[in-house]
């Protein structure tokens, strides 16, 4: 497809970004670029998309004597498919959506699986995840009038906005140390009664992974066909809560000094969110920085796609506009270029070349932002999760409804946007 389109054209490969200048009399981004051969260029662009993505720096665990581990040791993102798992001892560290996937996957050729636990996370079984499109759906899509219309809402629903009660705190709503509405409250239920059930035999791992915070305050572990449960209760698997004190070449040390002796560390230890633009050194109008203006972890932005100082520079899934209610980030993307498309040719329209939000509106967004996220269940006292930033603000979330992001995207507000 990229071919028959011409986009091959249009890609330097094996190039990375380093950072963007913002040149103001010449209204063009000075991109600078690092190339394979350690050369360096630049570019010069009308616009810059930043669209990394939030998911794609390694977040190494920062235990002492990491370093010293003598075997192999692997980020999740970055796995060494030649390294031979077979007959070895493994240490998984973190028991999120990574550890979740790669435990019941190389469970049954490891001698031993020690899964090493900080913090708990919500298991949800979903029956649906290895559902397979069968020969009867695809003739109803095919042939049945307005049916995929239906089918393509029905996914939306049980996977969008039908889900935004989950998250949306009752205000009237009773004991929210356990749940904030009905909805929530029922799902709740729903992943004790699996989790009982799966571990049964086991109530030891029950009261082990069991949260006290109500489930979708971070990021939940969905469980196909109980692979990780399943996995928990192994023989040669051990479930590890006690923490970690230092790492030797070839052990991991707890704190009340047991030695858990390994042979491969798996470090399914997630990624670094809070800076949204990463390492890139980005310059805008009159030398301000954005690593500066937003400092370690404290983004600000306008729908999630643009901040006042950078012109014509957008951001794809920027400060809290990532669905954390929904598996809606998809609508999301496509939502936010539609909104950088349409921008453009405003800009095109009014003969402009630059464009930025205003400070009114800037301030607008964010303070209603602030309001809603404070009816939102990452607002609970109890929700720690890797959307909150050191000060306990979450920079990641969109707390608004998929269908009314949508909306706002579909055309820019002009009296938002400067021109000039």
């Amino acid at each position: 497809m990229a071919g028959k389109h011409g986009v091959r054209n249009h890609v330097l490969f094996e190039t990375r970004v380093t950072g963007a200048v913002w040149d103001d009399g010449a209204a063009k981004w000075r991109v600078k670029l690092l190339h394979k051969d350690g050369t360096t260029s630049e570019k010069a662009a009308s616009a810059v998309l930043l669209a990394h993505g939030v998911l794609n720096r390694w977040s190494m665990p920062k235990i002492p004597g990491l370093e010293t581990f003598a075997g192999p040791k692997m980020h999740t993102a970055g796995w060494d498919t030649s390294v031979d798992l077979k007959g070895k001892r493994v240490a998984v560290i973190g028991t999120g959506a990574s550890a979740a996937q790669l435990a019941p996957a190389i469970a049954d050729e490891v001698s031993h699986l020690t899964i090493f636990q900080r913090s708990k996370h919500w298991v949800l079984n979903n029956p649906d995840i290895n559902v397979n499109v069968n020969d009867n759906v695809r003739f109803a899509l095919r042939e049945i009038p307005h049916y995929k219309e239906w089918f393509r809402f029905r996914v939306y629903w049980f996977s969008g906005d039908g889900l935004y009660g989950n998250v949306k705190m009752e205000a009237d709503w009773p004991n929210q140390e356990v749940s904030i509405s009905a909805q929530n409250d029922a799902v709740r239920n729903y992943a004790l009664h699996y989790i009982h059930t799966k571990l049964a035999s086991r109530p030891d791992l029950v009261e082990k992974i069991v949260p006290d915070y109500p489930i979708f305050g971070k990021r939940i572990v969905l469980d196909a066909d109980g692979g990780w449960l399943d996995t928990l209760v192994r023989p040669n698997v051990t479930l590890e809560t006690r923490g970690i004190d230092h790492i030797e070449k070839d052990a991991i040390v707890l704190n009340d000094g047991t030695r858990v002796e390994v042979d491969v560390l798996a470090l399914a230890t997630g990624f670094e969110i809070t800076k949204v633009a990463g390492n890139l050194d980005i310059v805008g109008k009159g030398g301000c920085r954005i690593q500066e203006d937003w400092g370690e972890d404290d983004p600000y932005s306008y729908l999630g796609v643009m901040t006042p100082g950078y012109p014509n520079f957008f951001f794809v899934l920027g400060p809290n506009s990532a669905p954390n209610h929904a598996a809606g980030v998809n609508m999301v993307i496509e939502a936010q270029i539609n909104w950088m498309v349409e921008t453009l040719d405003l800009m095109v329209a009014e003969q402009a070349r630059k464009v930025e939000p205003t400070i009114a509106a800037y301030d607008a967004w964010n303070e209603k932002v602030a309001a809603q996220m404070s009816q939102m269940i990452w607002a609970h006292p109890k929700a720690k999760s890797y959307y909150l930033n050191s000060a306990g603000r979450n920079i990641i979330s969109c707390p608004f409804r998929l269908a009314d992001y949508w909306k706002w995207t579909r055309h820019p507000a002009r009296e938002d946007l400067t021109l000039s």
